[in-house]
């Protein structure tokens, strides 16, 4: 390939990099604006959940017992913001 083609598709390349800071930059401005809805969350059922997903990836030697709490509810979490 000769020098100026080459140069040519680095400077695509930088301006499409450009391009793809610029975008990732409004995405998560915007991102910071959005207002957060907490959702009810059913621990039971995330219990459940993450039973099921365990034993699948677990080994059959491995005995889990898991218990589930019929009078726990459900719960509203408590959202936290992070400066990272």
């Amino acid at each position: 390939m000769n020098q100026p083609a080459l140069h040519g598709d680095i400077r695509r390349i930088e301006e499409a990099a450009d391009r793809a800071v610029a975008l990732v930059r409004q995405l998560l401005a915007f991102s910071r604006k959005q207002v957060l809805r907490p959702k009810i969350l059913d621990l039971n059922s995330i219990v459940v959940n993450l039973d099921q997903l365990l034993r699948r990836l677990m080994s059959a030697n491995i005995e889990m017992k898991t218990f589930v709490s019929k009078d726990l509810g459900a719960i509203k979490p408590i959202l936290v913001r992070s400066n990272r």
